[in-house]
């Protein structure tokens, strides 16, 4: 019982991450200049907490889950999979155009990207985050 208790506590304080990278598009669309450089050591920070919590999460997902061969199961696995793909590739465009700020060069193709990848990562967290607290699929 302590460790489904403890599980669960440490799974919704994961989630807080992953809360916080949902408006980083937005926030990089509407920042320019000299603030680019704070937003992106900030999101850096974030986003490896979000790596750390990927893997916490996915233990402690896998011993709070107990149907394993429900669609709802299959459909949060494919789509943590995606977070975690997505999550890489924010993290790679930010470490790319950190290196770019620090250079006093512009890397539009990283921005773009990161635009890019950072959308589908939050609209990938808003999915998972609706599945689990809608009954659409009976969980």
């Amino acid at each position: 019982m302590l460790l489904y208790l403890t599980s669960y506590i440490l799974h919704w304080v994961i989630s807080i991450f992953f809360f916080l990278l949902i408006p980083l598009p937005f926030l990089y669309k509407g920042v320019d200049g000299s603030y680019r450089l704070p937003l992106f050591k900030i999101y850096r920070g974030i986003i490896h907490g979000a790596h750390v919590g990927i893997i916490i999460a996915f233990i402690t997902g896998i011993i709070l889950t107990d149907n394993w061969l429900s669609v709802w199961t299959v459909l949060v696995l494919v789509t943590w999979v995606a977070i975690s793909a997505f999550l890489g590739l924010t993290s790679k465009q930010i470490r790319l155009l950190l290196s770019a700020e620090k250079e006093n060069k512009e890397n539009k193709e990283a921005g773009d990207k990161l635009f890019q990848f950072s959308l589908l990562l939050s609209i990938l967290i808003i999915f998972l985050f609706f599945i689990k607290f809608s009954n659409l699929l009976g969980a």
